[in-house]
Order: structure tokens, then C-alpha cells, then sequence
């Protein structure tokens, strides 16, 4: 991450919750991904579709990790 962004990130967090900020950064994401130009260039697509499949992997990999002993019909 750029150094801009990871101060943005530690002032959100002093100001917000955790959660908050990794709901505001998630919603800036899903926008910014919504927002990608595709125009007529198959190698925008292929970005996109590559950045996507990326972050479903790094989400999965991050799910296995810090949710693994996690059942949400006990809650």
C-alpha cells in the first residue's frame, strides 16, 4: 500500500472502529471496481477479471485463517 493510504488508514482507525473502516474501505473498493473502465479493450477486462479472482482468493485465504473455529448458528 502507498504510504498516503496507509496514513488515511491509521487516521480512520483512531477515529473509527476497526470494523467501520473495513466497511468503508470495502465499500470503496466494490465503487472503484464498479467504476473500472472497460471500454473497448480486452485487456481491461482481463484486469478486472484477474483482480477479482485475486481478491476471492485472498478473502478465502483470510476466511480459513481468522474464521476457521467460527460457527454462526452458535450465535
Amino acid at each position: 500500500m502507498s504510504n498516503q493510504l496507509d496514513e488515511a488508514i491509521e487516521e480512520l482507525k483512531s477515529e473509527n472502529s476497526n470494523l467501520r473502516v473495513l466497511q468503508q474501505l470495502k465499500n470503496a473498493l466494490v465503487k472503484e471496481l464498479d467504476d473500472f473502465s472497460l471500454s473497448d479493450s480486452d485487456i481491461n477486462e482481463h484486469k478486472l477479471n484477474m483482480i477479482i479472482r485475486n481478491l476471492e482468493e485472498d478473502l478465502d485465504r483470510i476466511e480459513s485463517e481468522k474464521l476457521h473455529d467460527w460457527n454462526p448458528e452458535e450465535d
